[in-house]
Order: structure tokens, then sequence, then C-alpha cells
């Protein structure tokens, strides 16, 4: 691993991807991270474009509410037109899937197994990931059923 805290952001792949974002057609890009395939593992640099994508998209809910770094904030200022909420419900279905120690389809987070093999900081690490799910549900059920009122 090559983090330097638990927030999506403070890793160095997570900075990659940035710049692979910045280089790409936003909403294919952010499609495929989704996209974990139907393989037994999920591999570290898939699962943290899931993470990415989901910060991202949680961002164009709630720009102030989680950490991001400037090159994130600068790229959501730039792109505040675009409308990624219809990747929502995606992006909340891969995390899950990254998330679960158990999940039913016999997948398995390198990711996840990563941090829960680190002593120090794979609980909180966990507990920041599953913030973030909370949220990105929050920011659904608010579109979704917000409107009807």
């Amino acid at each position: 691993m090559h983090p330097w805290g638990i927030h999506t952001f403070e890793d160095e792949i997570a900075r990659d991807w940035i710049e692979d974002l910045n280089d790409s057609d936003p909403v294919v890009f952010l499609t495929h991270c989704l996209e974990l395939g139907d393989t037994n593992d999920l591999n570290y640099l898939a699962c943290v474009g899931v993470l990415c994508t989901a910060e991202l998209i949680h961002a164009s809910y709630a720009p102030q509410s989680r950490p991001y770094p400037d090159a994130v904030k600068l790229w959501m200022t730039e792109h505040q037109d675009l409308d990624f909420k219809s990747l929502t419900l995606r992006a909340i279905a891969a995390l899950r899937q990254i998330l679960n120690p158990h999940s039913d389809f016999g997948l398995r987070s390198e990711l996840l197994e990563r941090w829960m093999d680190h002593e120090k900081l794979g609980t909180e690490w966990l507990e920041d990931k599953q913030n973030l799910l909370r949220l990105l549900e929050d920011d659904f059920s608010h579109s979704t059923f917000g409107n009807a009122a």
C-alpha cells in the first residue's frame, strides 16, 4: 500500500487516479471505474478506482463534507456542469462490494484485506469508508425522494 492517511486521496495511487481523470472523458472514466467485473478477487487498483469515483460523486452533492485535495476541488469547479448523480447507485453497489468481508458472491477485496491487516489504522480506515457509503446512500435518498414533497 502507498497511503499516508486513512482518507481516500491520502494515497499515491489515488493521486495517480486524479491525473488519469484529468486525461480522460469523465463520464466514460468514472463509469469504467465502477465496473468491477466478474473475477473472484477485486484487485487493489480497481478498488481504489471505486473509492475515488465514490468520493467524486459525493463531492458533486456536498463538496465541503470530506477532505478533498486541491486537484479534486479544481476539477470539480472546472466540471461543475456535469451531473454524475446517475452514477450514484452504481457507486453504492461497488462500494458495498469492496467493503464487504463476507460477500455473497465469494469476491474478495484486496484493498479491504490490506487495510484490515493494518493494526493501527485499519479500523479507522474502514469507518471512514463506511461513512462515505452512508453519505452516498443519503445523497441518493435525498435526490430521489427529496423532490417528491
